[in-house]
């Protein structure tokens, strides 16, 4: 094999070596609070809670939701900062866990009945926003419920560890 490409090839998994103990050094890291109304970046992306209700029921007459608990209808604005990418909104990336450890999808449920409502497009193109619901049905008697992302590792969370990870707002 030419020592040029054995070369390149060492250099390769070095490199691929060094992210992965960087991500990995960074996601042992302790989660950290930011408030509503505060952007959390992803790569070109970022991700601000800028409000949060509680109901016992989402939807209209044609298309309602009950909660088992209540339900915690988070609106999340998506800044898309990329100058060329667009941005596939995926509300499964958005997840609340509560001070028992426990972690909480979004409710499907509740997320038909929001959606038939108020339908949205997830497609972002660069440069654009837009704002989407995201409900939880938590149970009544959840303590400190926080929301937080997880939408893989981009090239731009490499150089801070994927802080976006970490990041968790209080929804109480």
């Amino acid at each position: 094999m030419d020592k040029r490409l054995q070369l390149l090839i060492g250099a390769g998994i070095f490199g691929a070596a060094v992210i992965a103990g960087f991500i990995d050094f960074y996601s042992g890291s302790p989660p950290y609070q930011v408030a509503i109304g505060e952007p959390i970046r992803q790569d070109d992306f970022r991700y601000t809670v800028v409000g949060v209700t509680k109901a016992r029921t989402v939807g209209d007459d044609a298309h309602r939701a009950v909660a088992h608990g209540v339900f915690y209808v988070t609106t999340i604005q998506v800044d898309n900062q990329a100058m060329r990418v667009g941005y596939q909104w995926d509300p499964s990336i958005v997840f609340v866990t509560d001070d028992a450890g426990n972690r909480y999808s979004m409710s499907l449920d509740a997320q038909r009945a929001i959606d038939a409502t108020r339908p949205v497009g997830t497609m972002i193109d660069a440069g654009r926003s837009a704002r989407y619901e995201v409900a939880f049905d938590l149970p009544s008697d959840t303590r400190h419920p926080v929301l937080g992302f997880s939408n893989g590792v981009m090239m731009g969370d490499v150089f801070n560890g994927a802080a976006y990870t970490r990041a968790r707002v209080p929804l109480e």
